[in-house]
């Protein structure tokens, strides 16, 4: 049980008074309420929010308009990033009335999950219903001024405070933020812009861990990804309908049809393989419903922890022990278990290993393999499923269509697994390994940057106060 003290006059500082402890965030007494630097103070003007067009409509999807969430917001420079999959059609924009299409330059500030996650607009485009389009009054503050306190001092303090996770417009109006004349913001600017060149600098370094399995496993099976690229850029080409069996779903999509799957397909053929299910200890098993307990001591691992290359828990939510002994069977995790996302387009097939020594609880919509050691290194065949020749299998298998997608257990089970002695396996585990280190280190750079930068800002906000 949480227990803690709060003063009666504190719920003056919540628009919706809610009790529990007020996060631990430096408001001074001459900082202004955000309302006051708006255009014109009506809030249905100066804060606007976006919609989804509905996603089981397929013919809003897949067109030329690009449809921002905060999953398309680099975390480390706080810009949108420059590929962008979710794109809308035209049929959406004549229909759905809600859409909000936002210009290059304006400010966005998320509003739900991870409240405070801001971004500038470097492109105009469409954004959904869980961020904000704040119109700033830039003759009292600057918009990138705003970006950093957001990204670099809010952010970091909104995830103690709103367990809700949804934030109205009413309640963004009273948000506060530091009184500081524009000419110190820019200053500001002028000392943290040397900082995000260096970041940006060093994530030019910076390769996915699905792009070095990638490398890896390609070279050690001798696939030529040059000849694979070529072939992923291919949008126009023939299909014999009798190639529709190859699918036992009978699907007929571009994807699954793609010459770039049959090129993976047949280089697996080629090489000696074991089917998956000969692997494994037991059966693979789908995670089940939380019921979740803020009070509970079991992490929960959900699709949205799984970052194809590490788990990020640090928004973990909870389950009580009585709930983790009831569905421990069917649904817990344990060190060295592997996990893969199992719904959802963008998500499906993402994997991850548990290094923890910690039991956890997986939801529905993540597999979970238990490996027999004596037969596979779990990391060799976690990095073999994060790699071209795992993740084409998913692509191939997995069932339904638009975002309702799903790949369940037994299609796993069939995949063909490349398979090597076991000192060719550790081998190239070993490769990955000291090439994921090296990654990290750039990583471990990136974040004393941003660390400089939130000091920075954080210091500057103080003084500027003080004078």
């Amino acid at each position: 049980m949480k227990i803690f003290k709060i003063q009666f006059n504190s719920f003056a500082r919540d628009i919706t008074l809610k009790t529990y402890p007020f996060f631990d965030y430096p408001i001074k007494k001459d900082w202004i309420y955000l309302k006051k630097i708006l255009i014109s103070k009506n809030k249905e003007y100066d804060i606007k929010s976006g919609r989804t067009p509905n996603t089981q409509k397929n013919e809003y999807w897949n067109g030329d308009y690009e449809f921002l969430t905060m999953n398309y917001i680099d975390r480390d420079i706080f810009t949108i990033m420059p590929n962008i999959d979710d794109k809308i059609s035209d049929i959406a924009v004549e229909e759905c009335k809600q859409l909000l299409e936002v210009p290059k330059g304006n400010l966005l500030v998320s509003n739900a999950r991870t409240i405070g996650l801001s971004v500038i607009t470097d492109r105009s485009l469409f954004v959904n219903q869980n961020m904000f389009w704040l119109k700033i009054d830039e003759n009292k503050y600057t918009k990138e001024f705003l970006n950093l306190f957001f990204n670099f001092i809010f952010l970091k303090f909104a995830a103690k405070r709103w367990y809700n996770k949804y934030l109205s417009k009413d309640e963004f109006l009273y948000i506060k933020i530091p009184s500081v004349k524009i000419d110190a913001q820019r200053e500001i600017i002028s000392k943290v812009e040397p900082l995000i060149s260096k970041i940006k600098e060093l994530k030019v370094q910076i390769k996915e861990p699905k792009l070095i399995a990638d490398e890896v496993f390609s070279e050690y099976f001798k696939l030529n990804l040059s000849q694979y690229s070529n072939l992923e850029k291919k949008h126009i080409f023939r299909e014999n309908l009798l190639n529709l069996s190859k699918s036992a779903q009978l699907r007929s999509s571009l994807k699954f049809h793609h010459p770039k799957l049959d090129f993976i397909l047949e280089k697996i053929k080629g090489v000696k393989t074991v089917k998956f299910k000969q692997l494994l200890e037991e059966p693979i098993r789908r995670g089940v419903q939380p019921e979740y307990d803020e009070n509970g001591e079991i992490q929960v691992v959900k699709t949205a922890n799984l970052k194809n290359g590490y788990i990020d828990l640090s928004e973990a939510e909870y389950v009580n022990d009585e709930f983790f002994k009831i569905k421990r069977k069917k649904a817990g995790v344990k060190y060295l278990d592997i996990l893969i996302a199992s719904t959802g387009t963008g998500s499906i097939g993402k994997v991850d290993i548990w290094e923890s020594n910690e039991e956890a609880l997986a939801d529905g919509h993540i597999s979970i393999i238990r490996v027999n050691q004596e037969k596979v290194n779990p990391y060799y065949l976690t990095y073999y499923l994060r790699s071209i020749f795992g993740y084409s299998q998913v692509e191939a298998n997995f069932s339904g269509m638009s975002n309702q997608i799903e790949i369940y257990s037994n299609d796993i089970e069939r995949f063909e697994i490349l398979f090597p002695d076991k000192t060719v396996q550790d081998q190239i585990v070993k490769e990955i390994d000291s090439k994921l280190n090296e990654q990290r280190k750039l990583i471990k750079q990136i974040e004393r940057l941003k660390q400089r930068i939130g000091d920075l800002i954080e210091k500057a906000v103080l003084e500027e106060e003080t004078k």
